[in-house]
């Protein structure tokens, strides 16, 4: 339940500093695990991404003192953070579109977000199907693109990264020399870093950074949407699989597989992930 007990640390640690200054790489400190494994299991399991959740909190908090009418608006303001009434005032008012003023009279009941509580569910909704297949060991060639600090946050950073990807110059050369007809996306987490690797299946050996898949049984998870959202709709249901949870490990090499000649235009983008599993 790796995913659970991350999601429940997190809580804890966000409702902990809703009037004290956050800092996510403090928080990953605190669970013992790395910013963008936090960020997207929290997001794949709630909904929100770390930023969103807490500032929904701490709007749905200052809306509820403000009612109350005991507190000056500059102490709300500094006690979210804030440098100043104006600041905090735009800020509210965008969030709620209601200003602080006029809250007591118009107490808006749209984008509250009280305390969030993990529970074990059940539905209807039939999850991604997946096999588990034994992959033979792929040498790849291709670029190596390394994150850490804020830009961990990013929900779509490794969509964001295939852009990058698909638009240097270099890579129409790069698949040039693809052995088969698939780009791969391997991702790594490396303490506070993430490790992201393009590339394609080619025995050359120069001029490209290379990666090595290992032999070994994988779970895979096929699916097809627009690419921006495809790899996170894969994780999220498997998130949300307790039973998929229990073979693979998040901290675990991540394989994404797909048609070189992707169209980032369409949703219909055919995504094979290989999860590694667990001996």
């Amino acid at each position: 339940m790796q995913s659970i007990s991350i999601v429940q640390r997190a809580i804890v640690y966000l409702e902990d500093h809703l009037y004290k200054p956050f800092e996510i790489e403090k928080m990953a400190e605190y669970i013992g695990e790395n910013t963008y494994i936090i960020n997207q299991t929290f997001m794949m399991l709630t909904g929100y991404d770390i930023e969103r959740y807490l500032n929904n909190r701490r709007m749905t908090e200052a809306a509820y003192l403000l009612r109350q009418g005991n507190y000056r608006l500059i102490d709300i303001a500094m006690k979210f953070g804030y440098n100043d009434a104006h600041s905090f005032s735009n800020a509210f008012s965008d969030h709620f579109n209601v200003s602080p003023i006029q809250v007591r009279q118009q107490f808006p009941s749209q984008k509250l977000l009280h305390r969030l509580y993990l529970k074990i569910d059940v539905t209807e909704n039939k999850p991604f199907s997946f096999d588990i297949i034994q992959k033979e060991r792929k040498n790849l060639i291709g670029q190596l693109y390394e994150y850490k600090g804020i830009d961990l946050i990013d929900p779509f950073l490794i969509a964001d990264t295939l852009h990058s990807f698909y638009h240097d110059a270099k890579t129409k050369k790069l698949l040039n020399h693809r052995s088969e007809d698939y780009v791969y996306i391997a991702t790594q987490i490396y303490e506070q870093q993430l490790k992201i690797f393009i590339g394609v299946a080619s025995e050359r050996t120069y001029d490209y950074e290379t990666f090595i898949i290992p032999n070994g049984e994988y779970m895979c998870i096929e699916h097809r949407g627009h690419i921006d959202y495809c790899i996170n709709e894969i994780w999220q249901s498997k998130e949300q699989q307790i039973n998929l949870n229990l073979y693979t490990n998040l901290n675990d090499v991540h394989i994404y597989q797909f048609k070189h000649d992707i169209n980032f235009e369409h949703g219909q983008n055919k995504v094979v992930a290989w999860f590694p599993m667990q001996i």
